[in-house]
């Protein structure tokens, strides 16, 4: 019979303490959705007496959700397609040129970047996007794209140094051009990594609330599901039981993508170091 050693108890204590903290309050948001306002009030941490799917009718039925939906779709798709678009084509043209002095240079200026802290970028990207009269959902979209240059080009121009040359070398000798061996050759072999990168940016763009809060906070027909989730409160006078609900409502598009996509995240992530 095999010892439990005292340090493997202290690990599955701190797991177990941090599985309940944040299992938690997923659990009360959950239960307080399926509840009428009556019964929180009663007993905010009790079950409901019954399942109670009168606030999903509600919220569903008004055309503020629906609408704050379709933004955030929007911004989601719109900027995770330029993503996956743009960012690739200049992470290939650095990693192939990357025994060139120049591209050496513009990749330590992309890779700088990451270290600025969006605070310190805020102000002067308000300026430039209201200067060009963008401060609705396109111009958040191009924030969006601009935003994920640094730290997604660091994850593709790590992962195509897996991709061989001898590749696109025989391509070429078939008479192949440049933008045909990317399309046809380069591109498809990017596919866990590109999962992983719409994974992660549209986690980040689908919840993010300080970008559309400076942006297009202005008018509620732009408002993303944060932004309506922060404004509904003062609507409704804080009725936890319909607030509840648009959590759950706005995080089902991201579980389900999480639950289809998540299998290539740690593929995406370590494959390129371990052929490289």
């Amino acid at each position: 019979m095999k010892k439990i050693r005292f340090s493997h108890i202290i690990i599955y204590f701190v797991l177990t303490v941090g599985l309940i903290v944040i299992v938690y309050p997923v659990f009360l948001t959950v239960i307080s959705s399926l509840k009428p306002r009556k019964e929180i009030i009663q007993s905010f941490l009790a079950f409901p007496e019954n399942f109670y799917l009168g606030n999903f009718k509600e919220i569903l039925s008004g055309g503020e959700f629906v609408t704050a939906l379709y933004n955030s779709v929007f911004v989601t798709v719109g900027s995770l397609a330029l993503i996956v678009t743009v960012i690739p084509m200049l992470a290939y043209s650095l990693e192939r040129n990357s025994s060139r002095r120049s591209y050496k240079l513009a990749f330590t200026f992309v890779m700088v970047g990451i270290f600025i802290p969006f605070q310190v970028v805020m102000l002067p990207i308000v300026k430039i996007i209201s200067g060009v009269h963008l401060m609705n959902k396109f111009g958040l979209i191009l924030i969006y794209l601009g935003m994920s240059v640094p730290k997604m080009s660091f994850l593709y121009f790590g992962y195509m140094k897996s991709i061989p040359w001898e590749l696109e070398e025989a391509a070429f000798i078939d008479g192949a051009n440049l933008s045909t061996i990317f399309v046809r050759v380069i591109y498809p072999l990017l596919k866990p990594i590109t999962v992983t990168v719409i994974i992660l940016q549209g986690l980040w763009i689908w919840n993010d609330f300080m970008i559309p809060l400076i942006i297009v906070n202005r008018s509620a027909a732009s408002w993303t599901l944060p932004l309506f989730q922060y404004n509904f409160k003062g609507q409704y006078d804080i009725e936890y039981n319909l607030i509840f609900t648009t959590f759950i409502l706005a995080m089902l598009p991201m579980v389900v993508m999480y639950i289809f996509l998540q299998k290539y995240i740690l593929k995406g992530l370590t494959e390129g170091s371990l052929k490289g």
